[in-house]
């Protein structure tokens, strides 16, 4: 048998073979060595379009996937990068508040040492009490240049005034150095202070995303 067609529109097919009317057609051929056998089928496409459908599902799946953990990340990102900027804007601040209170002190230490050198009349319990108070604006000399450091040309002027300021309270003794010029060197120290905690309330704001004039 070289050749057979069979008609499959002939028949209809059924799932339930236990049914009674169920037929079933048997071929018997048998096919030499040249012969060969053809199965034509013809294309189930609602079978086709469910798997497309499903590969697409999976596709768009993906991608809001993506999409939701790109937005996740960015967020998280930016909640970081907003915790970072909150911390150094509440380390400024509080380095603010110290140098302030030491500058501060510093400043009302020096003027009484200069009011108390122009007293006529003092006793050993005065310059006793005048020479602690220049030990302690040595000291807070010293912290005030730890505050500040040694970057900044603002820093570096305010290291050498504050420097000026003590060796004067030395030199007054010997009347070397007029009352006036200590004040006048306390007033330039008191403008070059708010001048650098200016400077670092405008980062301050900068950190915190406020308005600011570090470019002005």
């Amino acid at each position: 048998m070289s050749w057979f067609e069979l008609n499959s529109d002939e028949y209809k097919s059924v799932l339930d073979f236990t049914k009674p009317e169920t037929q079933a057609v048997v071929i018997h051929a048998s096919l030499d060595d040249a012969s060969s056998l053809n199965i034509k089928t013809e294309t189930d496409w609602p079978i086709v379009m469910i798997g497309i459908g499903s590969i697409l599902a999976s596709i768009v799946t993906i991608i809001v996937s993506y999409v939701a953990q790109r937005q996740q990340s960015l967020a998280n990102a930016a909640g970081l990068k907003n915790q970072v900027r909150a911390n150094a804007a509440g380390f400024r601040n509080e380095w603010m508040g110290q140098l302030r209170s030491a500058v501060s002190e510093f400043l009302q230490c020096a003027s009484l040492v200069v009011t108390g050198l122009q007293e006529e009349g003092r006793d050993e319990g005065r310059n006793a009490e005048l020479t602690e108070l220049k030990h302690r604006a040595l000291y807070l000399q010293v912290k005030i240049k730890l505050y500040v450091g040694v970057t900044s040309e603002n820093a570096k002027q305010i290291n050498d005034v504050s420097e000026w300021i003590v060796k004067d309270l030395d030199n007054m003794i010997d009347q070397d150095v007029k009352a006036e010029d200590v004040y006048d060197r306390l007033t330039e120290m008191e403008e070059l202070v708010v001048r650098e905690l200016e400077h670092t309330w405008n980062q301050v704001k900068d950190d915190l995303g406020l308005p600011n004039n570090l470019n002005g």
